[in-house]
């Protein structure tokens, strides 16, 4: 469920290690985000069943589970909120995970490998953040205003029995 009031973004994360927790909630914090963090999967179970977060950022590798069985859970919930994985664990256990993850209808954006920089969960969290809210007036105003938008131009292509011509073009912003 996505948060559609006007409180702040809420983000959900576990993670074993307190110090990576205390950072994801300062980065999560800059980018707008009202953060709980817990190194504990009761804890975050418990969490997730009294709010609906807008992000998740998960750990795959913790000594009581792993985020594999995490996933399994968030997938069995139907959670449809973007997840980023924040792992330490090799490119193929990660590939594997955001393939499971996908089976399971979860919405895995993006992986940041440990160690990280603060700036690349930032990115992270502010993609994931553009994804799970709905984009409001005042935002595209915003946008607008500040000269943020870019038009691109696509070419809408026709077949003839000789070939391709240009039937006209669609303006993409």
């Amino acid at each position: 469920m996505i948060n559609t009031t006007d409180a702040e973004p809420r983000l959900l994360s576990l993670d074993d290690d307190e110090e990576i927790g205390r950072i994801v909630e300062a980065v999560a914090k800059k980018a707008g985000f009202e953060a709980t963090t817990t190194t504990d999967a009761q804890a975050f179970n418990e969490a997730l069943q009294r709010q609906s977060p807008d992000v998740i950022v998960l750990d795959l590798q913790m000594p009581e589970t792993d985020g594999v069985q995490m996933l399994r859970v968030l997938g069995d919930r139907h959670i449809k909120v973007p997840i980023i994985l924040v792992t330490g664990v090799d490119v193929r256990t990660i590939a594997s995970a955001e393939q499971y993850g996908a089976k399971r209808g979860l919405r895995i954006l993006t992986t940041v490998q440990k160690p990280f920089l603060p700036q690349d969960l930032l990115e992270a969290i502010l993609a994931a953040k553009a994804l799970a809210l709905p984009l409001r007036q005042e935002d595209l105003a915003g946008a607008i205003n500040n000269g943020q938008l870019v038009v691109y131009y696509q070419p809408v292509l026709k077949r003839f029995a000789d070939g391709w011509d240009i039937d006209g073009v669609e303006a993409l912003a």
